[in-house]
Order: structure tokens, then C-alpha cells, then sequence
């Protein structure tokens, strides 16, 4: 599977959150989320979601929780992670 199926993925996922009637602030925060992540797997050359693992998915956040301006707080990249799970388990 090429990573363009990892976008497309991803525009299906935000589909299926909007006939799920998820707000339209909801979506675009699922947009954001799940995009940071397939960008991020796309850096490392993770093409298919098979390939993201539990060790992949333990890895993903700490690069975002430990920001050297300290601009995101815990609880936030708990939220992102929660949509990332659910991309990655649809």
C-alpha cells in the first residue's frame, strides 16, 4: 500500500467523523491530528497502516510532548493520540 492510501485513509476517516454527525470543529481537529501523523509517518518512511505498531504508536507522541518552547501540554497530545488511535483502529 502506498502512502497515498495513508491520505486516503485519513479523508475517509474525516467522512466517516462527519456522517457520524461529529461537529465540524471535531472534524477539523481530527483533520489536524490525524494529518500530523501521517506527515510524521511519511518522514519516516512508514507507507501502509499495517506497519503502525505499538512500539510505533509509543514513540509518535514524545517527540510532541517534549517541545523545547513547551508549547503543548500533556493532555493535549493525549487528545491527538486518542484520534490517532482511532484513524489507525477504523
Amino acid at each position: 500500500m502506498a502512502l497515498g492510501r495513508m491520505y486516503t485513509l485519513r479523508d475517509e476517516y474525516l467522512v466517516w467523523l462527519s456522517a457520524q454527525n461529529y461537529s465540524a470543529d471535531t472534524v477539523r481537529t481530527g483533520e489536524a491530528c490525524v494529518g500530523y501523523f501521517v506527515e510524521w509517518c511519511r518522514e519516516r518512511s512508514i507507507e501502509d497502516v499495517t506497519e503502525v505498531t505499538r512500539p510505533v504508536l509509543e514513540f509518535y507522541p514524545r517527540g510532541k510532548i517534549f517541545r523545547v518552547d513547551g508549547s503543548r501540554r500533556p493532555d493535549e497530545v493525549t487528545g491527538e493520540m486518542l484520534r490517532v488511535l482511532k484513524f489507525v483502529k477504523r
